[in-house]
């Protein structure tokens, strides 16, 4: 947990984990808030210094109280609530996930907008035969 000036509790604690396997642009942000209750959200997309496009392939676990918060409409490679207590704030605004739907529980998803999933499209040449 990061903490702020004084002893008081800072945001979730972010770490972006990146194996030598994954492609460029891909990774995973795990968001976790060590069962915090008396901090702050983390912003998806982040209000300063965010590059559009970055996160679009990149997956998110939120677990342990961390709130990931939507500040705008925002594409990313998938997402995931890794514990009852996670928390995805969509904020009225529209999240585009870049895989298969599949359930967020066992976590909660608060003032909804809109979550789009949208499967890989396969790349290649296909042939139509009559």
């Amino acid at each position: 947990m990061a903490l702020g000036g004084g002893g008081v509790a800072g945001a979730p604690g972010t770490i972006f984990y990146k194996r030598w396997s994954d492609r460029p642009g891909r990774g995973t942000v795990l968001v976790n808030n060590n069962n915090a209750s008396n901090t702050g959200p983390t912003d998806v997309p982040p209000r300063s210094h965010y590059t559009a496009g970055e996160v679009d392939f990149v997956s998110f676990r939120v677990s342990n109280a961390a709130r990931l918060s939507i500040t705008a409409d925002v594409t990313v490679g998938d997402i995931w609530l890794d514990t009852a207590n996670a928390r995805l704030d969509l904020g009225g605004h529209t999240l585009t996930v870049r895989t298969r739907e599949h359930p967020l529980e066992p976590g909660t998803v608060l003032n909804y907008g809109q979550i789009l999933w949208l499967p890989d499209i396969p790349r290649g040449t296909i042939y139509f035969a009559k």
